[in-house]
């Protein structure tokens, strides 16, 4: 006699589950993969155990179908945010207790294998879901690339947009303004080692000449000319966030999966 708890959904079942979840005619092939793939997992993972051994709500079939609908709706999600479905499937089977950026930078590398464009396109879509303009778009893109993904990449990117924007404005030179924002965007440094470090890059000449000659100089009159890294931290805010939930903001496109 087959076992209740051990029974698989048939594939009519299947797909009135499907039918009733509302879910989008296209990825039901997906679905039913997905439902197999899990079937096998829990199955193989219970198959010693009598049906008396189960909770009571308990059964191999109902965990299959509560992890498919976890990873579908997940996908389904990734999909509705613009992504294609190489980057959803990749993303969609991660485990939830991973690092998220390190989620990212996973998928990134296995469609870059695949497809490097592609890769690309992706990390495109999720700047565009993050509302970023094209200085964010360049640099949080070579984040991927350079292999310098990390938690604070997001914010990060968005300081470099602003300060890159605002030194252009000033009368600065692009690699300057480059230079420049990305050293500055972390907040990790003082305004004249960052200065000190751009030039190092344009000029080639040590940053510590370069940090010696600025100490020198009594009467700095570009003092003005450098926004400081307090007023990029709310700039980023007030300008990305304007009710101040910026945290909030950063991580919509995770609660969302």
């Amino acid at each position: 006699m087959e076992s209740e708890k051990k029974r698989k959904h048939t594939e009519t079942e299947l797909r009135e589950i499907f039918r009733e979840k509302n879910f989008n005619e296209k990825f039901y092939f997906r679905f039913l993969e997905c439902y197999n793939d899990a079937y096998k997992d829990f199955y193989e993972m219970n198959k010693n155990y009598s049906d008396d051994q189960f909770e009571e709500n308990e059964s191999v079939r109902n965990e299959a179908l509560s992890y498919t609908f976890i990873y579908f709706d997940s996908f389904l999600n990734y999909i509705k945010m613009g992504h294609g479905e190489l980057w959803a499937e990749k993303m969609a089977i991660k485990n939830y207790e991973d690092e998220i950026y390190a989620m990212y930078y996973d998928a990134y590398l296995k469609i870059k294998d695949e497809n490097p464009e592609l890769a690309k396109e992706e990390i495109l879509n999720y700047c565009n879901y993050l509302k970023g303009d094209e200085y964010f778009k360049k640099y949080f893109l070579s984040l991927f690339e350079e292999n310098e993904i990390h938690d604070e990449a997001i914010k990060v990117a968005f300081n470099y947009s602003i300060i890159y924007k605002d030194q252009i404005n000033r009368g600065v030179t692009d690699p300057f303004a480059h230079e420049y924002a990305q050293i500055k965007a972390s907040d990790c440094y003082t305004d004249d080692y960052c200065k000190a470090f751009a030039l190092s890059i344009i000029e080639k000449r040590p940053i510590e000449t370069i940090l010696e000659e600025i100490s020198l100089t009594v009467n700095n009159e570009s003092d003005d000319f450098y926004i400081s890294s307090k007023q990029v931290v709310n700039s980023s805010i007030e300008i990305m966030f304007p009710d101040g939930d910026e945290d909030d903001a950063i991580t919509d496109y995770l609660t969302k999966q």
